[in-house]
């Protein structure tokens, strides 16, 4: 079977008409980077990206810790001698959860000067939240690297 090659530009780059999802530009990015399955139907990408959604949902979960909140459903049956905000143990719900307020606060000392000419969009709410919590996030699944800017 011989694959016909869509046509490129001098440059060698397909152009974005002749992709699957090329007008959808963060669609095809997320092809090109393997995250989605190239050549899928709508569906096949609605249910990729859902399960993505569910895993990083998980990791939320896992990862970011908050003491106040009772963890799955459990009620305050945690052993207060260990799991207390004086506690020393570093294995305690709170040291973990001071661990990343620390942790936290780099990871926003870096993100308020994150490309400050470009203010409109990466100094917004949302988009701060955002990187925050996928650096949080990357920095907790991969703690031998740690953090730095």
């Amino acid at each position: 079977i011989v694959k016909e090659e869509a046509p490129s530009s001098s440059s060698g780059v397909v152009p974005a008409e002749s992709r699957p999802f090329g007008s959808l530009r963060g669609v095809q990015w997320r092809i090109n980077l393997g995250i989605l399955p190239p050549s899928s139907s709508i569906d096949d990408l609605r249910r990729v990206t859902a399960d993505f959604r569910r895993r990083y949902a998980g990791l939320r979960r896992q990862l970011l810790v908050d003491p106040h909140v009772p963890k799955d459903g459990a009620t305050n049956s945690l052993d207060l001698v260990m799991d207390n905000p004086l506690s020393q143990n570093p294995d305690s719900t709170w040291s973990q959860y001071f661990r990343n307020a620390e942790l936290e606060k780099m990871v926003n000392q870096d993100l308020s000067r994150l490309y400050p000419e470009h203010e409109s969009y990466f100094h917004t709410p949302g988009c701060q939240g955002m990187l925050r919590r996928i650096l949080l996030l990357w920095c907790l699944r991969h703690p031998d690297c740690g953090y730095r800017q």
